[in-house]
């Protein structure tokens, strides 16, 4: 589920983003560790349709690429996207 529905995949370069929403929802959240760091994710859908890309991804309140894997460092990281 957190794989490929709420989309934190692991990739060889670290975690990315890319979820695969339903059109009623809303938001989610999901807290991975990976390779020691830990990622509270929050996913906000503020449209209606089903599988709307990431607009905005922010890691610590910092703008961040979404093409681009989460860093990997040993920390905790607040991630936020926002589908759209």
């Amino acid at each position: 589920m957190t794989e490929y529905t709420l989309g934190v995949r692991r990739t060889c370069d670290g975690l990315i983003v890319k979820p695969c929403f339903l059109s009623s929802w809303k938001n989610a959240s999901v807290t991975r560790v990976y390779r020691g760091t830990t990622y509270k994710v929050d996913i906000r859908s503020p449209g209606r349709k089903a599988n709307p890309p990431v607009k905005t991804l922010t890691v610590d309140g910092k703008a961040h690429p979404a093409s681009k894997p989460l860093p990997i460092d040993g920390k905790k990281h607040v991630v936020v996207a926002v589908l759209g």
